[in-house]
């Protein structure tokens, strides 16, 4: 099963585990699909964080791709990180959908749609983003809009061919930090070179018969387990007043193996910086005070700690009450024993004046085999997102 804020990224992780690949490649894959269909919210600069659970080794862990430096792309050596680690198809294979969308055109969906017109002004006052985004009467695209990115899908056709590192070394890496450089942004080949993702052990808190797991800091799981104990959390960044660093999107994906995997990505804020590189498609993210932005609150699982089977697994974005909402959405799934869709309406009220613009995206499994007589995804019900349950493989 898959779930993602935006239907066409959704339906690609939905084919990535029809074809056999693992709950990593469709998080993957999605993601990848995202940076064409929901720029708004996920590009190749962005950073984030993914929470994974392998059934077969019994193994929770955290994949924090947030760079030191807002500048350096995150999403490349993110995904490709885990998709190493726990994939089984081909990197090529993860990549092509994303590209085809990009170079060929896709409908603007809904989900697009309606994030792009609070910020067209900003927006295509670029002349990039104008070149992009904008139709011949220079109105924002809208919903049914045919989208082609020819510079975003030369990028990803490279990065499909040529492997991640080519965003971190060598010639195109070169000219990435110079065209940073000459939109005003501070990036060296040295921090290119130098950044890799982390992988750490996530926060473990029981619930009854069921252990959740946070993402590690800097993604937020301090605070939402302050959350789930009933605590206040405290301010997400020095920038949260500002609404600089807000989360993006999130996506989740569990395969018929057991394995689940759910990814918090952004670029700090709606479109990022409202800048695209040329030549390349990139959208530059929002560089926050103090050096890094909150790019995503961490997602997190839930498993039946005794037959150790996934229970939850969720992913929220799209504003800074993020973490209270996914919060109230597992707790409400997991200890008041409603539907999944009841939960994901009670995260969207986690607080009064609540930011509407914030999404989770959710599985939930009762005991047994991942499979749809035990499980459900959902999207946020203030959202125009998509949850799938693919085929079987083969």
């Amino acid at each position: 099963m898959v779930a993602a804020d935006e239907p066409r990224a959704a339906m690609v992780g939905r084919d990535i585990l029809s074809a056999g690949g693992t709950a990593a490649d469709a998080a993957v894959a999605m993601a990848f699909a995202l940076t064409v269909t929901l720029p708004s919210q996920a590009g190749l600069a962005a950073g984030g964080a993914c929470m994974i659970y392998d059934h077969d080794k019994n193994k929770v862990e955290t994949l924090d791709f947030v760079p030191s430096n807002p500048l350096i792309p995150g999403l490349p050596r993110g995904m490709y990180a885990l998709s190493t680690k726990y994939g089984r198809l081909r990197w090529e294979q993860l990549v092509a959908p994303a590209e085809g969308m990009a170079r060929l055109g896709t409908p603007v969906s809904r989900a697009f749609a309606q994030q792009i017109v609070p910020v067209a002004g900003s927006l295509l006052a670029d002349a990039q983003a104008r070149r992009i985004y904008a139709k011949a009467d220079g109105r924002p695209v809208g919903e049914g809009d045919i989208l082609v990115q020819p510079d975003l899908g030369g990028t990803l056709g490279r990065l499909r061919i040529q492997g991640a590192g080519v965003f971190y070394v060598g010639p195109w890496a070169e000219r990435l930090v110079s065209s940073v450089t000459a939109a005003g942004g501070s990036l060296t080949s040295d921090e290119l070179r130098r950044f890799l993702p982390q992988w750490k052990a996530p926060v473990a808190l029981p619930s009854g018969g069921d252990t959740l797991y946070l993402a590690a800091s800097p993604a937020a799981g301090p605070e939402e387990a302050g959350l789930w104990d009933g605590h206040a959390a405290a301010p997400a960044s020095a920038t949260a007043a500002s609404g600089e660093g807000k989360p993006g999107t999130g996506l989740v994906a569990v395969d018929a193996n057991g394995s689940a995997v759910a990814c918090s990505i952004g670029l700090g804020g709606d479109f990022g910086a409202r800048r695209i590189l040329p030549d390349n498609g990139i959208t530059l993210p929002v560089v926050a005070t103090g050096g890094k932005p909150l790019s995503g609150f961490g997602p997190l699982l839930a498993l039946d700690t005794g037959r150790h089977e996934i229970r939850y697994a969720a992913a929220a974005g799209g504003g800074l009450t993020a973490p209270a909402a996914m919060v109230r959405a597992a707790r409400s799934a997991l200890t008041d024993g409603g539907s999944l869709a009841k939960a994901l309406a009670a995260g969207a009220a986690a607080a009064p004046g609540a930011d509407l613009s914030v999404r989770v995206n959710a599985v939930e499994c009762a005991s047994g085999g991942p499979v749809p007589e035990r499980c459900h995804a959902a999207t946020d019900p203030r959202g125009f997102g998509l949850a799938l349950t693919a085929g079987n493989p083969g």
